[in-house]
């Protein structure tokens, strides 16, 4: 009877080890970000500046608001200069092969219209490509106008200050309006090193 009851308790015992809940998150490896792909054509600045910016903005197939009101589609792409215009200014849906297509042409525009701005244009031309990538993601996003009024920041740039002008860049608007992305930029300009990106 005794040996009985000892086997009953063993194999409740394994059974419970057994059949315990397993907790998947604990055993996740855990990363800052996902890597994105290392750019294989060259190591100019518009080659570097496409794949950062598929990772800022992320691709959405059909429009949304950004975050400051104006309607977008694909990899942030502004269907109109409006902020709050109807999202039917956008069309109803994009592919990624055609959102490919708007974003090469908008980083082209973005980065002809930058060059009206003397300041922005002194600070470009200290760059090396890494750094020119940044200015032009920056530009993407907040407008060259908008970029442009980093006064203090593109003159550290100019004179290759980069541990103030990655500080200047932090102490932003833009900064606490989204500070993961900032951050991320602020290491490139500071270090000339994408590996906050995942890459060299």
């Amino acid at each position: 009877m005794i040996a009985l009851l000892l086997a009953l308790a063993f194999s409740r015992t394994i059974g419970e080890r057994k059949f315990k809940p397993f907790h998947p998150k604990k055993f996740r490896p855990r990363f800052p970000h996902p890597k994105i792909p290392v750019p294989e054509e060259s190591n100019d600045a518009y080659s570097l500046v496409i794949p950062i910016l598929r990772y800022e903005e992320g691709f959405r197939s059909s429009p949304y608001y950004c975050s400051e009101g104006y309607p977008t589609i694909g990899y942030g792409h502004l269907c109109s200069s409006t902020r709050n215009a109807p999202l039917s200014t956008c069309p109803s849906y994009i592919s990624q092969s055609d959102a490919e297509r708007l974003l090469s042409q908008d980083v082209s525009a973005k980065t002809g219209s930058m060059f009206q701005y003397s300041n922005i244009n002194a600070a470009y031309n200290s760059c090396t490509e890494r750094r020119k990538a940044i200015l032009i993601s920056m530009a993407f996003q907040l407008g060259s106008n908008g970029l442009s009024k980093f006064v203090n920041t593109l003159k550290y740039v100019a004179n290759k200050d980069w541990s103030r002008a990655a500080e200047g860049m932090l102490d932003s608007a833009w900064a606490r309006q989204t500070p993961n992305r900032a951050k991320r930029h602020a290491e490139v300009m500071r270090k000339d090193s994408c590996s906050t990106y995942g890459w060299y």
